[in-house]
């Protein structure tokens, strides 16, 4: 299952060389023929030689710049040119035809954070009654920094905006939005069980709202023609490819939307259907391929079988990062490798779920979980994709009260003691910190250290 590669030169499969014998030869043959007409036509049409004028150094000039229109390089397809811009980052609608653009030796600092899930109880934490206004930027204080470090951060978003204004647990304010922008989140990676719960106009309002807060929305479609384009973005020079997919949807996601809805609203995994997109994508230019998947049981602290066996045929389908959500725990990351014919052995981190970054489950399985730091490098020459330095930081979602309502936060979970925080809930803190670490046990990758 190979796919086809460009190399820049011409049809013919030879480099333009410089001006043959032949040319010269006609050059030094016209510039005679010219010369000679210069000294005809003043006699022949009984002028002066004074009257008309040749300046043989300009003609000579002429020719030659004529010539050297032959010696050109080929110009280089830029598929960034007039890109529209969608979110933080420059969002590029790629077509496969588009030969992939080189670009020197670049590195990407890519942040990923657990997934966000803005039920009942978390809007009802966010929600000032004196002001009449919601405000869940306090949740993300603590990890404000790592966030905004990166070139790029992702976390999953598992929940709908309503933007009328009408809430339920099956949607969250507008402001939910502006909390992770502001924390410097860029993607969010959507779709899941229920990305259709309230149905495609929900799922286009959320879709809307994302990009309206500033963040790119990622593996749901408000539209049939959206979903035929290859998603690829732009950060740090090079171009990344998102492709995201979901293993089912609930049944209220079913309920709430009709057959052909579903079918380009979001992608389901189908293996045949990832080969293909990323061979599209490659394709398309992008130097980097980023796969997420929403998979696994919730509340699950590892990765299945089924799993493992799934990231590794992603891995052998060329993508160089894969991102799994939905257990709502945290199952680690390792680094794997991979095998294309085109590629040869490659590695593909992945990433099979670093846990809830915000939540209002209480189980010690959702409050532990991680955010991830990967500094990626890329080779144009050898179109190498390396993982120079990549490691985690443990969080825990502290669950507590402010004196009139209970508010949530999230804290980094092996540094210092956060002011107010009780002894009950320090070693609550402390077995959370253990499932991280277990989670992680054995994978090659350690805690990040600023």
């Amino acid at each position: 299952m190979a796919a086809k590669r460009y190399d820049g030169h011409d049809g013919g499969g030879r480099k333009r060389r410089g001006v043959s014998f032949g040319t010269l030869f006609m050059l030094v043959f016209s510039l005679a023929v010219v010369l000679a007409c210069a000294w005809l036509l003043p006699r022949l049409s009984g002028g002066s030689a004074d009257e008309i004028r040749m300046d043989a150094g300009k003609i000579v000039e002429a020719l030659s710049a004529s010539i050297s229109l032959d010696r050109l390089s080929p110009q280089t397809v830029n598929p960034s040119a007039a890109e529209p811009t969608q979110g933080s980052l420059s969002f590029i609608t790629a077509a496969p035809t588009v030969l992939p653009t080189r670009v020197p030796s670049s590195s990407l600092l890519l942040v990923m954070g657990g997934e966000v899930t803005i039920n009942k109880a978390i809007r009802q934490s966010g929600y000032d009654s004196k002001t009449k206004t919601y405000d869940f930027s306090p949740i993300l204080t603590d990890v404000r920094s790592l966030l905004r470090s990166a070139d790029v951060a992702l976390v999953p978003f598992q929940s709908q905006i309503a933007v009328s204004g009408s809430y339920t647990d099956l949607n969250a304010p507008q402001e939910a939005l502006f909390a992770l922008a502001d924390a410097g989140v860029d993607v969010l990676l959507m779709g899941g069980a229920t990305a259709l719960q309230g149905g495609i106009a929900g799922l286009s309002d959320t879709i809307g709202a994302v990009k309206s807060a500033g963040m790119t929305p990622a593996g749901v479609f408000a539209s049939a023609d959206d979903a035929r384009n290859t998603h690829m973005f732009s950060a740090s020079g090079l171009k990344t490819a998102l492709l995201r997919y979901t293993d089912a949807l609930s049944t209220r996601s079913r309920n709430a939307s009709s057959e052909s809805e579903r079918a380009y609203a979001v992608p389901l995994i189908d293996e045949d259907r990832i080969y293909q997109d990323i061979q599209a994508a490659r394709l398309s230019g992008a130097q980097i391929v980023i796969v997420s998947l929403s998979w696994g049981k919730a509340g699950k602290t590892a990765p299945t079988d089924e799993q493992r066996e799934l990231a590794q045929k992603i891995a052998d389908y060329g993508a160089d990062i894969l991102i799994g959500s939905g257990a709502g725990a945290v199952q680690g990351a390792e680094i794997i490798s991979g095998y294309t014919a085109e590629r040869g052995k490659h590695d593909m981190l992945t990433v099979y779920s670093i846990g809830s970054m915000i939540t209002s489950e209480t189980g010690k399985a959702y409050t532990a979980g991680a955010v991830l730091r990967a500094q990626i490098s890329y080779d144009a020459d050898s179109q190498a994709v390396t993982f120079d330095e990549v490691g985690y930081i443990p969080t825990y979602l502290w669950k507590t009260s402010d004196g009139s309502k209970t508010v949530y936060r999230l804290v980094v979970s092996d540094g210092k003691i956060p002011d107010g925080m009780g002894g009950g809930t320090q070693k609550s803190m402390q077995a959370a910190l253990e499932i991280t670490e277990k989670a992680f046990e054995g994978s090659g990758i350690g805690r990040y250290a600023p």
